[in-house]
């Protein structure tokens, strides 16, 4: 009988010593779900945070797009408008300066230079005028960009034919020496 008892005894100290390691085992595993559990909880909350941020984020920049295309359809109709506006008394100046021009005596080259300078500066605000109406086509879909090759010797001159009436006033005399460029 000693000897069951001493097995009994046994077992139940074996028992015991297992269920103590398996419980400090347990423990441990507890202690490390817990944790974890905390982190990703942690990782929702931060999560949901930038969530927050993003989703306001979102908004503003459809907010913004919305003013930017409000704005850009005002602007693309006020270049059209102005546009509009300012051909009619301009093609009026324009056939004025001709009708001048025609009138001008042969001995009048001061004169007939100052109509001619007119009609130049004429035509590149027309030219200006329709690169804005352009400008709104494209931007609005209507019509595809093109490409053009410009002289820049022509556009120097141009540009010094503009000033030199006012330079000359001044005493001040304009020259322009443009290099060809290889193309």
């Amino acid at each position: 009988m000693v000897a069951v008892l001493l097995m009994v005894l046994s077992a139940y100290l074996s028992f015991e010593v297992t269920q103590r390691v398996l419980l400090g085992e347990l423990r441990e595993v507890n202690a490390a779900l817990s944790e974890a559990h905390m982190r990703a909880e942690q990782k929702v909350v931060n999560l949901s945070e930038q969530k927050l941020v993003t989703d306001r984020a979102l908004a503003d920049t459809r907010a913004s797009l919305r003013v930017l295309s409000d704005s850009s359809s005002l602007k693309s109709d006020l270049l059209r408008m102005v546009s509009h506006d300012l051909r009619s008394p301009l093609s009026e100046i324009m056939g004025l300066t001709a009708l001048m021009h025609d009138e001008v005596p042969a001995n009048e080259t001061k004169l007939a230079r100052y109509l001619h300078l007119m009609e130049q500066s004429s035509q590149r605000m027309r030219d200006l005028l329709e690169g804005l109406l352009n400008l709104a086509r494209v931007e609005n879909g209507v019509m595809e960009p093109t490409w053009q090759t410009l002289d820049a010797g022509d556009l120097v001159y141009s540009i010094v034919t503009d000033f030199e009436t006012r330079a000359n006033s001044k005493g001040i005399v304009l020259k322009a020496t443009v290099d060809e460029l290889p193309m």
